[in-house]
């Protein structure tokens, strides 16, 4: 009888506890949702896989945190949700590693593949630094999906309006196309004459963004183009010589419906390869002297490429020479690529363009405005950039020109070869 009395009291007891009936009523929703102006965003959000919360409070409920900011980490993830990222028209000779991109993103984690995607897509500017964990603004959270729109190739037609706002004076130019473009699609607005460029994204907010992308993306979606079948491969050369150690990985062009121009590529690689084995070769006989003084000073020459892009007329890329003939460190001299696939001739970097159309100062403008964000790295004055040359290096990824800059150009040997993506639009 006893033991019949203290079950209904523990049924009944189970049954008033706060939290225990709403258990089944709060199945796949946020606790900290309810009431909230961006509630059926927020469940719009989760419900298409394009927002996770945040983690389970001390009753077992599902907390979203609307109210907490956007870290780096978050938007690179819902980034790659939102617009399908993968690598474009990049094939890679080896799998990119994060450390490819930035030093301070550890491997494995959650957020690692989505920070290489958006590196790839050229969503993140890579300066070396990711900063996952800080916030994200505004403006930052407009240029990524301005960029990824860009790299998807998403034509999203608008009536092309100046939004009116008393803060977006300090924006840089892309900055501002990105304010219009988010501004005329309704992905996101201002209020109060003000866009509040500098403020941060709360989760809320970006549910809401999210959920207007993926309206745009359905509605316009990506021209499917056919995948190449062009492919890069290597052919190996190496010579362990007394003066010179050489290791070379000479690209070798394959699938190319034109078999002449095919050949011709190939052999132009080769031949521009081996000439600078050559040329290494009779510099290390001439400095033999040197070479063999103890220390022994041998010589050194690799040839490292590691992708490429192409599509059914432009195949680019670039290939690594690392040299060393002494002294404290070897040097690096990047050689870009970029073939008519058509006709087999190389393509400058003015015939990407108009011939009205002054392209140098676009670019040089947003080469500018990147190095204006890490101002220390770059050297200044008369050191500093001072434009892109008529011989500038640049190849051709996922919808973006890369502009390059070799080692001591236009930044200390420990900055490395400085690359700036410009986007095709």
């Amino acid at each position: 009888m006893k033991r019949g009395i203290a079950f209904v009291l523990t049924a009944l007891l189970l049954l008033l506890l706060p939290g225990t009936t709403e258990a089944k009523l709060m199945h796949g929703v946020f606790i900290d949702t309810r009431g909230h102006w961006a509630e059926s965003e927020i469940d719009t959000a989760y419900n298409s896989g394009l927002m996770q919360g945040t983690g389970i409070n001390q009753s077992g409920f599902k907390v979203f945190s609307p109210e907490e900011s956007v870290t780096r980490f978050q938007l690179a993830a819902v980034m790659q949700r939102a617009f399908d990222l993968d690598f474009g028209k990049i094939q890679f000779i080896e799998e990119p590693a994060i450390s490819d991109f930035y030093y301070d993103v550890e491997d494995e984690r959650w957020y690692t593949q989505p920070v290489i995607l958006g590196a790839i897509n050229h969503i993140f500017i890579q300066i070396d630094e990711f900063k996952g964990s800080e916030e994200v603004s505004r403006i930052e959270l407009a240029t990524a999906i301005y960029r990824a729109f860009q790299a998807q190739d998403i034509s999203v037609p608008m009536i092309m309006l100046m939004p009116q706002y008393d803060d977006t004076a300090d924006l840089t130019q892309e900055e501002i196309n990105a304010m219009v473009f988010v501004s005329n699609t309704g992905i996101m607005k201002g209020y109060d004459q003000l866009f509040r460029p500098h403020d941060p994204v709360k989760r809320s907010e970006l549910a809401r963004v999210l959920n207007q992308c993926t309206k745009l993306i359905e509605n316009n979606p990506a021209e499917i183009l056919p995948i190449s079948t062009i492919k890069l491969a290597s052919r190996s050369v190496k010579n362990n010589l007394e003066l010179i150690n050489i290791d070379l990985q000479i690209p070798v062009v394959s699938g190319l419906q034109n078999e002449e121009v095919q050949n011709k590529l190939n052999q132009l690689l080769e031949n521009e390869a081996l000439e600078r084995q050559n040329s290494m070769i009779a510099e290390a006989q001439s400095m033999s002297q040197y070479i063999q003084t103890e220390p022994y000073h041998t010589f050194e020459m690799v040839s490292r490429f590691y992708k490429f892009g192409a599509d059914q007329d432009v195949l680019s890329f670039y290939v690594d020479y690392y040299y060393f003939t002494g002294g404290a460190h070897g040097m690096t001299e990047r050689k870009a690529y970029n073939f008519d696939i058509n006709t087999g001739e190389e393509l400058s970097l003015s015939d990407l363009f108009d011939s009205n159309y002054d392209y140098k100062t676009m670019i040089n403008d947003n080469i500018q405005e990147a190095m204006n964000r890490s101002p220390g790295m770059y050297f200044t004055g008369s050191y500093g950039f001072q434009g892109i040359s008529e011989e500038q290096g640049f190849y051709l990824e996922n919808n973006s020109l890369i502009i390059f800059f070799q080692q001591y150009e236009v930044a200390p040997y420990a900055a490395g070869i400085r690359e700036f993506a410009v986007p095709y639009q």
